[in-house]
Parts: C-alpha cells; structure tokens; sequence
C-alpha cells in the first residue's frame, strides 16, 4: 500500500510474519501506531502475516497522500493530548520487562511493557489511552476484587488465566468497562499468561475489601 493517512487513530501489533514500514522491517512482537491524519510510510505485509489491528475514532478509510491532514492531527487526536501527532514503533523484543507500575505492591510479580501512552491533557489533567503487554509469571494469582475508572480490553498472546469473568488462552479476546469489578486471578502453570491490554486513561486500582456475595430466592 503506498503511503498516506488514517480516517482513524491506527495501532497494529505483529503476532507472526513481518511487515517492511518505510524502511524498518518490524517481526513478531513489534508494534507501530499513528494516529488519523498522520502520513506514514508504504507498508507491504508479508503473505501469512498475522496482526492485531486496532483503530479508535474513525472509519476504515486510507488517503493517498505525502501531506499530514491537519484537520485530524493530534498525538491521540479525540483522547486527551492535544500534542502534535507522532508515528509511534516499538520493538517489544528489546524492551525488559518492568514492575507493575499501577500495582501499587511489586511483590505482586505481574510485569508490563509500555508500547504507546498518550499524554496527560494539560487542561482536564486526565490521561488519553495506554497500549502495553502485560505478563503474569506461571502460578500467578491476585485474589483482590478491583475495578477501575477506565476500560481494559485485552487479547490473550500466549498461555492461561482464569479469572471470575471465565477461562482466557490464545486467542481469547474481552472487552471489559470500566467499573465493572472483577477478580480473582490465577495463570497457568505452565507458560503462565502473556496479552496485549490497551485502557482509555490511567489505570487506577480500586479495591472492595470485606466484599459478599448473596444469592436470595424461592
């Protein structure tokens, strides 16, 4: 496809194969994203190539063009940054895996690869959306009952996790909105579980402690 702009905000994460962006050639693990407006490079997908396509504010429409439309451009054009748009790759390959900064307790183990964060808005102080993989080491579990002010969605890369929403392996995929509490988790045992979360803003972890559940009835 020769290169020009997005109708939408645009991420794509590679699961197998390879894709030539410009001149980087991205693999397995690789992921590139560039929000609706911004001209980006001629893409050619190898055949058999297998990616996770995600697009937010916007139809599946591609303009031909050298030029960025102004009219759309923003780093995360309706999320919160008002920041000029940016052509976002990342190689998860060579990132390591960090502590669970939204954790609040590191003894937890669950780690994190940040692939895209759209700033913080200067004028409402509220986040835009968070792109990251997320891994839970073989035996994890947390058995609090959280719920946050944004969405998660998720899709299962590698492994097993069970949670009281039902069972997740390869290929699984949910959508969950925010303040919707869910809980207890535990990861296979084997390869544990590895996914791609993306959220609408900052994850904030609220927890019911004391929590009951009754079911009533004739």
């Amino acid at each position: 496809r020769p290169g020009g702009y997005h109708h939408a905000d645009v991420e794509w994460y590679v699961m197998d194969g390879s894709i030539k962006l410009g001149n980087r050639v991205l693999t397995k693990g690789c992921y590139w994203r560039a929000p609706a407006g911004l001209a980006v490079p001629a893409l050619q997908v190898a055949a058999g190539t297998d990616i996770l396509l995600f697009r937010e504010y916007g139809d599946w429409g591609f303009t031909k063009s050298k030029k960025n439309r102004a009219k759309y451009i923003s780093r995360g054009q309706n999320t919160a940054s008002k920041a000029p748009g940016e052509l976002s790759i990342v190689d998860s390959n060579r990132m390591e895996w960090m502590p669970n900064a939204y954790e609040g307790d590191t003894q937890r183990f669950l780690k994190l690869k940040p692939l895209f964060h759209d700033p913080a808005s200067p004028k409402n102080n509220n986040s835009g959306f968070i792109t990251m993989l997320a891994w839970a080491p073989p035996g994890w579990s947390d058995n609090r009952l959280v719920h946050h002010p944004v969405f998660e969605e998720a899709y299962s890369l590698e492994g097993t996790l069970d949670y009281n929403f039902g069972h997740l392996n390869e290929g699984t995929y949910f959508f969950r909105p925010a303040l919707v509490k869910h809980g207890h988790f535990v990861a296979g045992q084997e390869k544990g579980w590895t996914g791609i979360f993306r959220l609408d803003g900052d994850l904030i972890n609220w927890i019911t402690v004391g929590a009951k559940v009754v079911i009533e009835g004739e």
